[in-house]
């Protein structure tokens, strides 16, 4: 009975993320970068393999807060001229906003 009831539990939240995550993908929205701002992550829990990412935060015109991360490598091919006050478009059904 518990093993059925925990098996429950991990597929409604599965299913409950993969709907947040829909929804964030379908949004289409524009805005400004409020700040870019860099920290450093472990992958895996393995405190030898570091990732160096970038944070940038945003406001939708909406007045909607919000911010995606991207690895240092991945901002600078995408993003490589990226500053606060910049404009950003998000179109439905893509990934990341593109420079506006």
């Amino acid at each position: 009975m518990i093993p059925i009831l925990v098996t429950g539990i991990v597929i409604a939240f599965a299913v409950i993320l993969t709907l947040i995550q829909k929804g964030r993908l379908n949004a289409a929205w524009s805005g400004r970068v409020e700040s870019i701002g860099r920290r450093t992550a472990y992958q895996g829990g393995n405190k030898r393999l570091k990732l160096q990412l970038v944070v940038v935060r945003y406001q939708t015109n909406a007045g909607k807060r919000g911010k995606f991360e991207l690895e240092e490598s991945a901002f600078a091919r995408y993003f490589p001229d990226l500053q606060a006050g910049d404009g950003l478009i998000k179109s439905a059904r893509e990934g990341l906003p593109r420079k506006s």
